[in-house]
């Protein structure tokens, strides 16, 4: 059926040597450039399963005039994706340098590269080194990512169309033969396109008629999880629909919890649940950077905590008791040098023992006795009551008077940052801003590892993607019961904060958004949470109790609550026990055995 070595195309300028490989849709032959005495590849549109060839005049010839329609859409539909590609030019993107239409099909030649790819070096090899593994992914997810702000899906991401070049080891993505171009607008393919679908590389989305119509990012994701997977366990994931069933096997131990955690997120079978965009994905592999660091953080030293900076004084009234023998719904703070906790503007429903406890520390600060252990003698200094800031304003602390912690980003706050400088009476820094923030945005305070405690204006609706990713030192933040979501990786990595209480305002927990939390003992969810994201909770080594609202369960990820000590409970509505146990998404169920009934107060 392929063409036969010695066989030219346009003339004499191209000459068959042999063929390479063939798919579905296609041939792929070595050949070269006889005036530029070059090898380049050449891709021929090709389905086998509608084509024949005259072996006499090499011309393809349809099987069945019935399919004549169908097939030259798909011709079309070729040509015009190639001169798509040839447009692009990025280091990891296979070069095209000729598009053609001979023998009653088309063709386009390709640059060729001298290597083996991905698929072939685990076959010699093995498994490869999660370093090099993840490097490889790194540099195929930058190329993607490309493509993706240009609109274009490749649909075929696998071991097999990664080629790594051999004289620099630079891996090249190749065969878009399937790829998509997507409407910049409508969110629509601007074409049809074959299905293809790679077993254990291809997402469900892919198996239905007529592949993926409209612009999707989390597809190519999976694939890109997949090929990960492949590489570093030396096998083919199972298929899309084993996944959906049974989920993921469980992946070697000796991989990094960093690897793993990218695996399984980006192979989540519902695309909702897999990282929105390549910049996300990468947020994934960036962790694995410190993966031998995040594996052993229940063993890592908390270091000690700044006494809290504030005392709530706005106690309007106690409230009752919870029942005799039932778990409090809201955990008990502890007044000591090594309080770790994020505390939360206007939370509601104090309990009578947090204000005896506020009492009590009033009274031994005013009184210069010991406060609750004989080691920790009272200051002469009373602690100063931060008010709320302005819209304008972010307060914080980072333990000195003298060395500021600059965020991250200038431009995520909804107004540009004036000023940051220290402010005495208030015992804090204060970011000044030129107009009202409304959001702590993606990468805001990120890798902030002096800062200790954030306090937050009103005017804030959001807490973005890594907002305060890796603040280690971070014990206390104000979370303003105006914002409705919590974004992906917000506070992974803040390994010194004992207690959550999410304000009943948000909506949405980002994906990983707790992850690595190691202090993190207790966390209430309001019954205004809809959605919890992958891993939200995962590898909160200390985390025993959860406290979820929501009489109807939250869309739940894969692996929300993991790595829990013994005696870990999911406490919910009494009434709506079985409808956790036994709930549509599936998630839940795999925490029934821990999922307990409570009487909330209204």
């Amino acid at each position: 059926m392929q063409l036969k070595p010695g066989t030219f195309l346009q003339g004499d300028k191209y000459r068959i040597i042999r063929m390479l490989g063939s798919g579905g849709f296609g041939i792929t032959y070595l050949a070269e450039h006889v005036m530029a005495k070059h090898k380049v590849c050449i891709k021929e549109f090709f389905p086998k399963e509608y084509y024949n060839r005259d072996e006499d005049s090499c011309s393809a010839k349809l099987g069945s005039e019935g399919s004549a329609e169908m097939m030259n859409i798909y011709k079309a539909k070729f040509i015009k994706e190639a001169q798509i590609i040839a447009s692009l030019n990025h280091p990891n993107i296979i070069h095209i340098h000729d598009v053609f239409t001979e023998n009653n099909t088309a063709y386009y030649v390709m640059e060729y590269i001298a290597g083996e790819s991905l698929k072939d070096v685990v076959k010699l090899r093995g498994t490869l080194p999660e370093a090099e593994a993840v490097k490889y992914i790194r540099a195929v997810s930058k190329a993607v990512e490309y493509i993706h702000e240009r609109r274009i899906m490749h649909l075929d991401i696998k071991p097999a169309n990664v080629m790594l070049r051999a004289e620099d080891d630079c891996p090249i993505l190749i065969d878009f033969g399937i790829s998509k171009h997507y409407d910049e607008n409508s969110g629509e393919a601007t074409s049809k396109t074959p299905v293809g679908k790679s077993r254990g590389f291809t997402p469900m989305e892919q198996y239905k008629e007529g592949g993926v119509n409209t612009f999707s990012p989390e597809t190519d994701i999976y694939s890109l999880g997949a090929t990960l997977y492949y590489l570093v366990t030396g096998t083919i994931p199972p298929q899309a629909s084993d996944v959906l069933e049974d989920g993921l096997p469980a992946l070697p131990s000796h991989l990094s919890a960093g690897v793993r955690r990218a695996i399984t997120t980006a192979m989540q079978s519902r695309r909702k649940d897999r990282p929105q965009n390549i910049a996300k994905f990468l947020g994934l592999l960036d962790f694995v950077d410190n993966a031998s660091e995040m594996d052993t953080y229940s063993e890592c030293t908390i270091p000690d905590a700044v006494a809290s900076e504030a005392i709530v004084a706005d106690i309007k009234k106690p409230q009752p008791e919870p029942k005799r023998n039932e778990p409090k719904p809201q955990p008990e703070p502890k007044w000591s040098n090594d309080n770790k906790h994020i505390e939360l503007k206007n939370a509601p429903k104090t309990s009578k023992r947090w204000f005896v406890w506020v009492i009590v520390a009033m009274l031994a600060i005013g009184a210069g006795i010991t406060l609750f252990t004989s080691n920790n003698k009272p200051t002469d200094e009373v602690a100063y009551t931060t008010p709320t800031p302005t819209n304008n304003e972010i307060w914080y602390t980072n333990g000195s008077t003298t060395e500021t912690t600059t965020p991250n980003k200038t431009d995520v706050f909804g107004a540009n940052i004036v000023s940051n400088t220290y402010d005495a009476e208030k015992k804090c820094w204060v970011i000044k801003f030129d107009g009202k923030v409304t959001e702590i945005g993606n990468c805001a305070f990120e890798y902030c590892r002096s800062l200790t405690s954030v306090t937050i204006p009103d005017s804030v609706v959001s807490i973005g993607n890594r907002a305060f990713y890796d603040c280690r030192s971070l014990t206390s933040v104000t979370i303003p019961d105006n914002v409705t979501s919590i974004g992906d990786y917000a506070f992974e990595n803040c390994r010194s904060l004992t207690s959550v209480t999410i304000p009943d305002s948000v909506v949405s927990i980002g994906v990983c958004a707790f992850y690595g939390c190691t202090s993190l003992t207790s966390v209430t969810i309001p019954d205004s949470v809809v959605s919890i994201g992958v891993c939200a909770f995962g590898s909160c080594s200390s985390l025993t109790s959860v406290y979820c609202k929501a009489t109807t369960p939250p869309t739940g990820g894969l692996y929300m609550f993991t790595s829990n000590p013994s005696g870990f409970k999911i406490y919910v509505p009494r009434r709506s026990v079985e409808a956790y146990k036994n709930a549509e998404d599936w998630i839940w169920k795999e925490y029934a055995d821990d999922i307990v009934g409570y009487d909330f107060e209204d």
